[in-house]
């Protein structure tokens, strides 16, 4: 990294209503940051009260492979408890990185049209 680079960032605004969780993600998904995404999803999806989880990956400037993971693995999670997993509004790089995968785990989950809105319940 170039003096006085900062490292890569993610930042992860919550909003929740009525049960809906919805994370709205900005920044790099990867190596550096995927513990801090897995962190706060689990905690999003073992809430008493949830009964979905939407990411709004708009602002996801950049996504690989052990993002890729994470969100597989927060999918597999909530297929487990049963709720609603959604990925609305990905940008260009999520996009092309879950559609150049191979598998169907996360495009099944892709919203590019963001049905909801902010703070209403995500659905299937």
């Amino acid at each position: 990294m170039a003096p006085g680079a900062m490292p890569d960032e993610l930042r992860i605004r919550l909003h929740a209503h009525a049960g809906s969780w919805r994370l709205m993600l900005s920044g790099v998904v990867g190596l550096q940051t995927a513990e801090t995404l897995e962190h706060v999803a689990a905690v999003a999806l073992r809430a008493p009260t949830a009964d979905s989880l939407c990411l709004d990956m708009a602002a996801v400037t950049s996504l690989d492979t052990t993002g890729l993971a994470t969100l597989a693995a927060r999918r597999r999670e909530a297929d487990l408890r049963g709720l609603p997993f959604r990925i609305v509004r990905p940008s260009a790089a999520v996009a092309a990185a879950i559609l150049a995968s191979g598998g169907s785990e996360l495009r099944n989950v892709l919203d590019f049209q963001d049905r909801g809105r902010s703070g209403t319940r995500c659905s299937r």
